[in-house]
């Protein structure tokens, strides 16, 4: 009974495995908090350095009831450096799985002044804590009263991909090695002039943010220790001796 049990408890676990689907990997609604999503002034002038800190970081306001639904975040422009969003520990680490998907987020404008906009380069970047990142930005700026949505592809290609500020397109393997392992994961929070520091801040909010993989009904490929452990499982049910 012992060797039953464990052979069905193997074997469940491997159905499950083997059925799964890559499709959300990790997601922000900010229903009840910030999730732990902070703030960081990156240096710059045209375009963000992102090897260098302008404020450094900072934090987020949480907002519970003008989300899309429900909470989101938001983040006032403190200095004259780049503003950008950064993920928790929640989106980091391995998300291989995230190659051939997409990070998609929506942003609103929470400030009415009449500012100048000042479009980042980089719409988002991403960092395994050697290599650099980012993704070039052709999205227009949010909206106040309405949600914007973006999407930043993570296509195996690495389309729309470059290393840092050389301007040098990303490969694929490049790709592939940071999101697996992932140490940083940045979206722009700045789009206009305004900053507390000049007495007009501009205040862009956050939603929605998910991290995704291929969700085609592929099924994800077992593990190799539990696949092994699988296999006489499976072959022992084809040859009806379970």
């Amino acid at each position: 009974m012992r060797s039953l049990s464990i052979s069905t408890t193997v074997f469940a676990l491997a159905l499950t495995l083997a059925n799964a689907h890559a499709g959300v990997l990790v997601s922000s609604t900010f229903d009840n908090g910030d999730e732990g999503w902070t703030s960081f002034s990156f240096a710059g002038v045209a375009t963000p350095d992102f090897s260098g800190a302008f404020g450094g970081p900072g934090q987020v306001d949480f907002d519970g009831t003008s989300g899309n639904p429900a909470g989101s975040i938001e983040s006032t422009d403190p200095d004259n450096g780049w503003q950008y969003f950064v993920a928790p520990l929640a989106f980091l680490g391995d998300q291989v799985l995230a190659l051939g998907g997409a990070l998609t987020f929506q942003q609103q404008r929470r400030d009415i002044l009449p500012l100048g906009q000042a479009i980042p380069s980089a719409l988002a970047a991403l960092s395994d804590g050697t290599t650099l990142l980012v993704y070039a930005n052709t999205a227009s700026a949010p909206v106040a009263g309405a949600w914007t949505s973006y999407r930043v592809s993570l296509d195996a290609s690495a389309a729309g991909w470059f290393i840092g500020s050389t301007g040098t397109a990303a490969t694929p393997e490049q790709l592939q090695r940071v999101l697996g392992n992932l140490s940083q994961l940045v979206i722009a929070g700045e789009w206009f002039d305004g900053a507390v520091s000049t007495g007009q801040p501009e205040t862009i909010a956050l939603d929605n943010v998910i991290l995704s993989g291929v969700d085609d009904g592929t099924p994800v490929p077992l593990p190799g220790t539990l696949a092994l452990l699988a296999a006489p499982v499976l072959l022992r049910l084809r040859r009806g001796r379970l």
